[in-house]
C-alpha cells in the first residue's frame, strides 16, 4: 500500500510538469507567429502644399476648453523698486490691417532698429587661429523703415576669455547676456556694453537658463535648478537677484509687459505634469494658476501687449499629436493661447508643424500672432546624430513658411517662406530670416504691399533661436545707444 501511494504521489508530479511545459511551448509559438506577421506600418500622414498667399478661413471656430483651475495668485509682498521701463510703442501704437497702409491709419513710423545674432569666423586674442563665434549686429532703420547704415557690429571685449555659444541682448543695447559652454550645463555671463565688463552670473551653480529681458532693459529672468536658487530676476547692474521661486523643473518662463508678473510652466504639484504658475516680480508668492496638461513649453514673448493672454507650446487641442516621439504630423498645432481671466485655452491651427525652436510673436495690437511653421514633415530640424543643427545648417529654412494668424477670427494668413518673424515697433512690417537669396538673410516685408526687401548681404549663418529683435530707436546718445563699431 505504501509503494502504491508512492507511486500515485510521482505520477502526479510528473503529469503537472507536462502540463506545464507544454503551456510554455504553446506561448513561444505564438510568439513566433506574431514576431513572424507584424502588423502593417501605419500610413503616412499627407504633405499640406500651400499656394501662394491664400488666406486660410476656418471650416468651423475653434473650441476653447476651459482649464483646471487653481485659486488666483494674488501678490503677498511689495514689489520691488526696478528701473522705470522704457516707453515701448507696442504698448500704445495700434498696427493697420493687413490690406491697409499705414499712412491710412494715420501711423507715423519713427527710426528703430533690429538686432541679430550672426556666426562669424575671427580670430581672438586667446585663439591665434580665426574660429567660429557668435556676433552682435545692429541695424539702423529710418522712418520709412530703410537702411540708414550698413549693419554693425557690436564688439565683445578684446579679452573675453570664452567663446560664447548664446548672446541675448537687452532691448535697449545696454546690455547682453553670454552664454558660456560648461558643465552641467553653462554659465551665463553680463556684458555692460557701455563699459565693456563682464561678469559671471552665479556661476558657483551653472546651469543656467535665460527666460528673457524685463521691460525696464536691466533686469532679465533666469532658472537654476538649485534649491537655494531656483527662479530668480537679475539686477544686470548690479548681479543681484530676486529670489522668486524655488520651481521642480521649469519649462519656460515670460515676465509681463508691465514687469508685474512672471508666468513660468513648472511639474511639482501632485496629479500633475504641467502647471502654470504666477509669481510677482517681488517673489515669494509663487502659486499655481491652470493645469495645462501633459506637456508645455513657454517662451519669454509669451505675454500678449495687454498681459491678459498667454501663447504657450501645448496640447488644449485633444486632436493634437501627443508627445510620443512617433514624429507624425498632428491634426491640429500644439499652439495654444491661454485667457487669464476666463482660464480657458483656445488651440491655433496651422498647416504645419510647429516646433519650440519657433517662438511666435504677438502683434503690436495684440490682435495677430506671426509664427513659422514647417511644411510637408512631422519633425523639426536636427544635426548629425539628433543634436542640434548648425547654424548654416539648410535643414533649418527648408519647408519653413512665416504665418500671421488673427487670433479674433482663426483666419490664417500665409505670408512668405522663412523662419523667426518679428513685428516693427508700430506693427506694419514683419522682418524674418531666410536664405531664398542662397544664404541666410535678414528680410523685411510690408504687410500692406506684401513686398519683401533684404536688408542683410553678408553670408554670415544666423541664430533662429529668439535673437531677432526689431526695437525702437533709442534717443541718440541716450542711454540705450552702445554707439556699436562696423566691421
Amino acid at each position: 500500500m505504501f509503494w502504491l501511494k508512492r507511486l500515485l504521489g510521482v505520477s502526479a508530479v510528473l503529469l503537472l510538469a507536462a502540463v506545464v511545459v507544454w503551456t510554455f511551448a504553446a506561448r513561444q509559438r505564438e510568439t513566433v507567429a506574431v514576431a513572424a506577421n507584424p502588423a502593417a506600418p501605419p500610413v503616412a500622414a499627407p504633405t499640406v502644399t500651400l499656394a501662394a498667399y491664400p488666406i486660410l478661413a476656418p471650416t468651423a471656430p475653434a473650441p476653447t476648453r476651459a482649464l483646471p483651475a487653481y485659486p488666483i495668485v494674488t501678490p503677498t509682498s511689495p514689489r520691488p523698486t526696478l528701473a522705470p521701463p522704457i516707453p515701448h510703442s507696442t504698448l500704445t501704437l495700434a498696427p493697420p490691417p493687413l490690406t491697409a497702409t499705414p499712412s491710412a491709419q494715420g501711423h507715423a513710423p519713427g527710426p528703430s532698429s533690429i538686432q541679430y545674432v550672426s556666426e562669424i569666423e575671427a580670430a581672438r586674442p586667446n585663439q591665434p587661429h580665426p574660429s567660429p563665434h557668435l556676433a552682435h549686429f545692429r541695424i539702423p532703420l529710418g522712418a520709412d523703415q530703410r537702411l540708414t547704415a550698413p549693419a554693425a557690429q557690436v564688439q565683445l571685449p578684446s579679452n573675453l576669455a570664452f567663446t560664447p555659444t548664446a548672446i541675448w541682448p537687452s532691448p535697449n543695447g545696454d546690455y547682453m547676456v553670454l552664454m558660456e559652454s560648461g558643465m552641467p550645463c553653462c554659465v551665463l555671463h553680463v556684458l555692460n556694453v557701455r563699459s565693456g565688463v563682464v561678469k559671471p552670473v552665479l556661476s558657483q551653480y551653472g546651469g543656467g537658463r535665460f527666460y528673457g529681458w524685463h521691460p525696464d532693459g536691466r533686469h532679465f529672468l533666469i532658472w537654476i535648478d538649485v534649491e537655494q536658487v531656483g527662479l530668480q530676476l537679475i539686477d544686470a547692474n548690479t548681479l543681484q537677484g530676486v529670489r522668486l521661486a524655488v520651481p521642480h523643473h521649469v519649462q519656460g518662463g515670460a515676465i509681463s509687459p508691465d514687469g508685474s508678473r512672471i508666468a513660468y510652466i513648472d511639474a511639482n504639484l501632485p496629479g500633475t505634469q504641467q502647471s502654470l504658475w504666477l509669481v510677482s516680480s517681488a517673489g515669494s508668492d509663487a502659486g499655481p494658476f491652470v493645469d495645462l496638461g501633459d506637456i508645455a513649453y513657454l517662451h519669454p514673448n509669451a505675454w500678449s501687449p495687454d498681459a491678459r493672454r498667454l501663447v504657450y507650446f501645448g496640447h488644449c487641442d485633444q486632436t493634437a499629436q501627443k508627445g510620443d516621439g512617433s514624429g507624425q504630423s498632428s491634426p491640429a498645432s500644439p499652439l495654444c493661447v491661454l485667457d487669464t481671466v476666463t482660464r480657458t485655452a483656445h488651440p491655433i491651427s496651422l498647416p504645419g508643424f510647429i516646433d519650440t525652436r519657433q517662438e511666435p510673436r504677438w502683434s503690436p495690437d495684440g490682435r495677430y500672432l506671426a509664427v513659422s511653421a514647417r511644411t510637408g514633415t512631422g519633425q523639426a530640424c536636427q544635426g548629425p546624430k539628433g543634436r542640434e543643427p548648425s547654424l548654416d545648417d539648410p535643414c533649418l529654412y527648408a519647408g519653413y513658411q512665416v504665418h500671421i494668424v488673427d487670433t479674433t477670427t482663426d483666419q490664417v494668413h500665409d505670408l512668405t517662406t522663412g523662419i523667426s518673424p518679428v513685428w516693427s515697433p508700430d506693427g506694419s512690417q514683419l522682418a524674418f530670416l531666410s536664405n531664398r537669396s542662397g544664404a541666410p538673410e535678414v528680410w523685411v516685408m510690408d504687410l500692406a504691399q506684401r513686398e519683401a526687401h533684404q536688408l542683410t548681404s553678408d553670408g554670415q549663418p544666423k541664430s533662429p533661436d529668439g535673437a531677432l529683435q526689431w526695437n525702437p530707436q533709442p534717443p541718440s546718445g541716450g542711454q540705450g545707444d552702445p554707439a556699436p563699431t562696423r566691421r
